[in-house]
């Protein structure tokens, strides 16, 4: 009997779900973020965007009449797009066309207090990477990154406005430059690595929280019980000592009992003052 091949199970098995158009998400860190923008936002507001290619630049090199392609050098497009909603705010369009202004460090518009925090030799003075993350279909987590290398704006496109539209959304196209990019597999049940930092870095923080209360809880703990021990055998040792004991009585008397000793003062001040007196009157009288 021949065996049945399931085409659908050797399809799934090859291709799975297969990677969807709309299962991505964008990471841009903006150059100064001046308005306080969320990178999780910008990603948010980027309604399309492409993954980067490559190209090889190859010899055409003829031989008697023939043309023969020979390998020549390889390359980067060197050029990523991506179309952004519009907020009522423009913040984050006005962060892209910033930081193209701030790339002219001498022939720009604005004031010079804009262009001089961005001079600097190093291209780390303007650039970023962006990373662009193929989303499982589920959209739980990616499956692939590709990270653009020393990335920056070199356009942000104009946009039409229209009188007659009620329920469009403005967007407007943003092109940057970078010189190469790099491409990681991901693990598909995991979420992106910004997602597995973040996780990591708050299930650090919690850990070291907690581990931090419970020790400070245990010496706590510890300090007490030892001051209540140390307390509780002096106690004990001192009962028994009777000038202790006899001190406690007196200090009891004095307090619980001032009448007595109150009394006992007058009397000797009274028989003091007495005598004194006594001894004056027979002074003068010449006894």
């Amino acid at each position: 009997m021949a065996s049945t091949i399931s085409i659908p199970r050797l399809l799934y098995q090859a291709l799975g779900d297969g990677a969807r158009s709309n299962r991505y998400d964008v990471l841009i860190t903006l150059k100064d973020n001046a308005s306080g923008l969320n990178e999780r936002n910008v990603g948010m507001l980027c309604k399309a965007a492409s993954f980067p290619g490559r190209t090889h630049d190859v010899i055409d090199f003829v031989y008697k009449g023939r043309s023969i392609p020979i390998r020549g050098q390889s390359g980067y497009e060197q050029e990523w797009s991506c179309t952004f909603y519009l907020t009522e705010d423009h913040a984050l369009r006005d962060e892209f066309a910033t930081w193209i202004e701030s790339l002219d460090e001498v022939h720009n518009y604005v004031s010079a207090s804009y262009a001089a925090p961005m001079r600097s030799s190093s291209h780390n003075g303007y650039t970023r990477e962006i990373k662009i993350y193929q989303q499982n279909y589920t959209d739980t987590g990616a499956t692939a990154e590709y990270t653009l290398h020393n990335a920056f704006p070199k356009a942000v496109e104009a946009i039409d406005l229209n009188g007659s539209e009620a329920t469009n959304i403005l967007e407007f196209r943003v092109t940057f430059a970078y010189s190469h990019y790099t491409i990681q597999t991901l693990d598909p049940s995991t979420s992106t690595l910004v997602d597995k930092a973040m996780t990591a870095l708050e299930s650090g923080l919690t850990a070291a929280a907690d581990a931090i209360m419970d020790s400070i809880n245990a010496a706590a703990e510890g300090v007490v019980q030892d001051v209540s021990e140390a307390i509780s055998t002096s106690m004990e040792n001192l009962a028994g000592d009777e000038d202790f004991e006899a001190l406690m009585d007196g200090a009891t008397n004095f307090f619980y009992d001032p009448g007595g000793w109150m009394s006992d003062v007058a009397a000797s001040v009274g028989t003091s003052i007495g005598n004194v007196i006594g001894d004056a009157i027979d002074s003068l009288t010449g006894r």
